[in-house]
Parts: C-alpha cells; sequence; structure tokens
C-alpha cells in the first residue's frame, strides 16, 4: 500500500476483524487493533517519512493457532537499542518510543528484521486448548514479561 495514512481506516478494522473470525482475539479486545495501527503508522511515517511514492508491505496470515503480521517499510530502518524508553523518568515527556512500547505489551512475540525496516508481530489465542481446535497439543508459546505501570 502508499504510505497514506488514510489506508488504515479501513485495513486495519479488516485485519482485526479477521482475527476475531480465527478465534485469536475477542471482539472487545482492542490490543491488537492499536498495535497494528502503531506499526503500520511507524512504517508510513517514521520508515517512509510520508512519501506516497513508497510502499509499505504487509503481509497477514491468519490460523486458529495464531495471526502473524509483518509490516515492512522502504526507510533506512533503525535500531531499536538506542530507542529510549518511555518507561524511565527522564523519558516520560518524550514520546520516542512508546508505540513499540505499545507493541510488545499487546502482542505475544516481536521481531524486527537487521536493518530495522520490518517488524514481525504474533498473536496467540487468548484460550489455546479451545474444542475442535486442531493440533492444540503441539504447542509452545512464549509469552514476553509485561511490566505494571503505576
Amino acid at each position: 500500500m502508499p504510505s497514506d495514512l488514510r489506508f488504515l481506516e479501513e485495513l486495519i478494522p479488516f485485519l482485526v476483524e479477521r482475527a476475531v473470525r480465527f478465534g485469536i482475539v475477542s471482539p472487545e479486545d482492542t490490543g491488537l487493533y492499536v498495535s497494528l495501527d502503531e506499526a503500520l503508522v511507524n512504517a508510513i511515517k517514521h520508515g517512509n517519512k510520508s512519501d506516497t511514492s513508497k510502499i509499505v508491505r504487509l503481509r497477514a496470515e491468519f490460523s486458529k493457532r495464531e495471526a502473524r503480521f509483518t509490516i515492512r517499510d522502504e526507510g533506512e530502518g533503525f535500531d531499536l537499542a538506542v530507542i529510549p524508553d518511555p518507561r524511565e523518568s527522564a523519558n516520560l515527556l518524550n514520546p520516542q518510543g512508546r508505540r513499540i512500547l505499545f507493541i510488545h505489551h499487546f502482542m505475544d512475540e516481536v521481531r524486527y528484521n537487521e536493518r530495522g525496516n520490518e517488524i514481525t508481530m504474533i498473536k496467540f489465542p487468548e484460550m489455546p486448548d479451545r474444542p475442535g481446535d486442531v493440533g492444540a497439543v503441539d504447542w509452545k508459546i512464549t509469552l514476553p514479561v509485561k511490566q505494571q505501570t503505576k
């Protein structure tokens, strides 16, 4: 898709609705919506600098086991290690890093390519042992440690 925020208005609800149909999230869960919005806005604004001649590639894969979203922009990428931690007191008024924090909070797995211009976000079902789930015995889920904020 072109690097234009207007496309997100229809795209994100469409993707979330597919995840609901596969039983990955419940209809009232907003975490997936927030994560997709944050990642796509980052790709458009920061990666492609809102240049509509550049594209953002999105691959969405759905199954009963997971929803996987890979988003790649044409930008130079970034180094996650240099992004300030918005939870530290010195950074509380600095908006940098908040989108990444939200994504890591709501998604079960988050990975970046070496260049830093591609993110893969994975969401597992809230209840993986649902009746009728094929191959549920073979699950391997690694959840990130989520720090509580006061």
